[in-house]
């Protein structure tokens, strides 16, 4: 599984990609996708950071960053979570 730095390295990757394709008329789409993954590689490295667990599956992810689960050490504001999902 990726660690905290990969995961970091991968939202830059990404959003350098985004630069590239965010004055591409009808591709917004993609633009979204990026976005997409620039978030869930944020969220992962957070994760990784906090606590060293690795999930393959969004719902664990959700589940770990939820900020009404109270016992999760990797629960973020509600705000941000909100915006994730």
């Amino acid at each position: 599984m990726a660690s905290y730095p990969e995961h970091l390295n991968q939202s830059n990757k990404n959003l350098l990609f985004l630069e590239k394709i965010n004055n591409i008329k009808n591709c917004w789409d993609w633009q979204v996708t990026v976005c997409f993954y620039v978030a869930v590689n944020l969220a992962n490295a957070h994760i990784a950071k906090k606590s060293n667990l690795h999930f393959r599956k969004h719902k664990d992810v959700n589940t770990s960053l939820n900020p009404n689960i109270q016992i999760s050490i990797t629960k973020i504001p509600e705000e941000y979570y909100l915006s994730y999902m």
